[in-house]
């Protein structure tokens, strides 16, 4: 059980860099669900942050303090490989509650635990340019671009798209200016060709607005449409909002987020529907997550009443229109 826990852990973890939010928080349920039921406290922390990180994304911060408070973590999280990642997810989800502060504390403190425990990869990091960001939001400007040029000069030591991608973002939001959209362009072209598709769509997102502030409409729209197509095939709600406004202020138009259908169900669900619509019985689903039987009746309970069907037999049909 540990050794699947683990396995599922840093899949989800894997996924969640790639922008497959739903996958990434299916995943991170499981664990939890792994461990919790047979009471392994070991790796906890480091699922329960990928949750709250894949919650955040999915624009559900409710849902992501809930999941905080809930777990038996307190205020002060003790120095240990496990608890360094969900430091790194407690303040990415303060910084997304307007606490900028707060969470700018939580990002320094993960970083100087994770230059401690020699984890201190840019790319698996990324601490930096999030800080950066926060640090600009707090009025900071001169550390802000300090720190964004620093991860920026450490990303292109190590070399990975993503990384540099990232950290042009911030560099590019935190300097302005003149350049702001060519520099967000530069993020845009670097981040296209890695595997980091969250990524890409934030910084598409990002330079879509900036072109149509600077009245360049049209394409604007044509970019911003790329990152709203792009947001929503990772679930990332909150980043599709965000992209779907901007589009509409440039004058374009966009689909309707609250369309009924197999795009409200969640990846837990998900995965239970397309299991059962192949004709699986609820004990050999549960066996095939690792959850419990009450778990998957939950699951299809939901599925049911968000598909607007009245059981399993109608699975094939209503997975298959959308």
């Amino acid at each position: 059980i540990p050794a699947l826990a683990f396995v599922t852990c840093y899949r989800g973890r894997s996924l969640m860099r790639r922008g497959a939010v739903a996958q990434a928080e299916a995943d991170a349920r499981t664990t939890l669900e792994l461990l919790t039921s047979h009471d392994i406290r070991l790796g906890a922390p480091i699922a329960l942050g990928l949750l709250i990180e894949a919650l955040i994304e999915g624009g559900d911060h409710a849902a992501a303090d809930r999941a905080l408070r809930g777990s038996d973590v307190g205020e002060e999280l003790p120095p240990g490989w496990s608890t360094t990642y969900l430091l790194r997810a407690r303040g990415l989800l303060r910084l997304a509650q307007g606490n900028a502060s707060q969470g700018l504390d939580d990002l320094t403190e993960f970083g100087r635990r994770d230059e401690l425990w020699g984890l201190a990869n840019p790319l698996a990091s990324r601490w930096r340019s999030d800080a950066a960001l926060a640090l600009a939001t707090m009025g900071d400007r001169e550390k802000a671009r300090r720190m964004a040029s620093e991860d920026l000069e450490r990303a292109r030591r190590w070399g990975a798209a993503s990384g540099i991608g990232i950290a042009l973002r911030a560099v590019a939001l935190v300097e302005g200016g003149e350049a702001f959209a060519d520099r967000l362009r530069q993020a845009v072209d670097a981040l296209a060709v890695s595997p980091a598709r969250l990524e890409h769509a934030r910084a598409l997102t990002d330079l879509g607005a900036a072109l149509r502030r600077s009245n360049r409409r049209a394409e604007a729209r044509e970019v911003l449409a790329d990152g709203l197509e792009l947001a929503e095939r990772c679930s990332a709600r909150a980043l599709a909002e965000r992209a779907r406004a901007e589009l509409r202020a440039a004058g374009g138009r966009s689909s309707d987020p609250e369309s009924p259908g197999v795009e409200q169900l969640t990846a837990s669900e998900r995965r239970v529907a397309e299991l059962a619509s192949q004709g699986h019985s609820n004990p050999e689903i549960a066996q095939t997550l690792f959850v419990t039987r009450k778990t998957v009746e939950t699951h299809l309970g939901h599925v049911y009443r968000k598909l607007d069907i009245s059981g399993r037999g109608e699975l094939p049909r209503a997975l298959g229109e959308h």
